[in-house]
């Protein structure tokens, strides 16, 4: 395998676990999201919420 076949191959493989990593990271930020309403309705409930 020549160095430019070698470099094609991996700037293919970083670009897809680029765009996997990508999808991965909007996937987290979703069940931050979640995450985060439902810390603060646990707080509410529990009278934990700031300024409560």
């Amino acid at each position: 395998m020549t160095a430019a076949t070698t470099a094609r191959t991996r700037t293919t493989e970083l670009t897809e676990l680029a765009t996997t990593l990508g999808t991965a990271v909007e996937h987290l930020k979703t069940l931050e999201l979640a995450h985060n309403t439902a810390r603060h309705l646990a707080d509410l409930a529990t009278g934990n919420a700031p300024g409560g």
